[in-house]
C-alpha cells in the first residue's frame, strides 16, 4: 500500500485541481473582469460629475448682464408683440414697410416636415412670416441689421416679386420672408 500512496495523492491533487481549484480560479478572472468594469465606471462617473461641477461653477461665475443677453438670443417665452416692434423698427430704419406678420408655432421633426410643438424638443421653433415693400438695397439693408440681431433666427424662405414693368424709376419690390425664431419652454 506504501508504493501506491503516492499515485493516490497526486490522483485526488489532480481531481482537487480539476473539480475545485480550475473551476475557482475562473469564477475570481470573471470578478476581477466586472471589478475593472466597475471601476471604469466610476471612474468615468467621477470625471462626468467634475465636468458637471466645472460648468456648473463656471455658469454661476456668469454676470447677470450677460445672462440676459443669453435670455435675449433664445427667450424663455417667445413674445411676438416685442419681436414685432423689434423688426418694425428695424424695418423703419432701413425704409422698408412691413405690409403683414404672421406667427405660426411649428417644431420640425427628423423627417424635415413641420408638425404642431410636441414634448421632445427643449425649444419651440416659431415660423415668422412677413410680407414686405421696399427697394432692393433697401432691403438687403434691412437683412443685413436683421442677420446681426441679438435674437436667434434662421431664414427659412425668401421670395421677391418685382415692379418691374412699372414706369417708376425706383419701384418697390414686394418681399416675403419667413424666419424661425427660437424660446425655451
Amino acid at each position: 500500500m506504501k508504493p501506491l500512496l503516492p499515485f493516490i495523492i497526486i490522483g485526488i491533487c489532480i481531481g482537487m485541481y480539476f473539480l475545485y481549484i480550475s473551476p475557482a480560479i475562473t469564477e475570481v478572472q470573471v470578478l476581477s473582469d466586472q471589478k475593472a468594469e466597475y471601476n471604469d465606471v466610476l471612474n468615468k462617473a467621477n470625471e462626468i460629475k467634475e465636468k458637471r461641477d466645472t460648468i456648473s461653477s463656471t455658469y454661476n461665475n456668469i454676470s447677470s448682464s450677460d445672462l440676459e443677453r443669453l435670455g435675449k438670443i433664445v427667450p424663455a417665452k417667445f413674445n411676438s408683440v416685442l419681436f414685432a416692434k423689434d423688426v418694425n423698427d428695424l424695418a423703419s430704419k432701413n425704409g422698408v414697410t412691413i405690409k403683414s406678420f404672421k406667427e405660426t408655432v411649428a417644431r420640425a421633426n427628423n423627417s424635415g416636415d413641420i408638425t404642431l410643438e410636441s414634448e421632445s424638443m427643449p425649444y419651440i421653433e416659431t415660423i415668422i412670416t412677413l410680407s414686405l415693400a421696399g427697394q432692393y438695397r433697401q432691403f438687403m439693408n434691412f437683412l443685413a441689421e436683421l442677420e446681426t440681431n441679438i435674437q436667434l433666427m434662421d431664414v427659412i424662405s425668401l421670395s421677391i416679386n418685382s415692379n418691374a414693368g412699372q414706369k417708376v424709376v425706383e419701384s418697390q419690390s414686394q418681399y416675403t420672408l419667413e424666419l424661425k425664431t427660437y424660446s425655451l419652454r
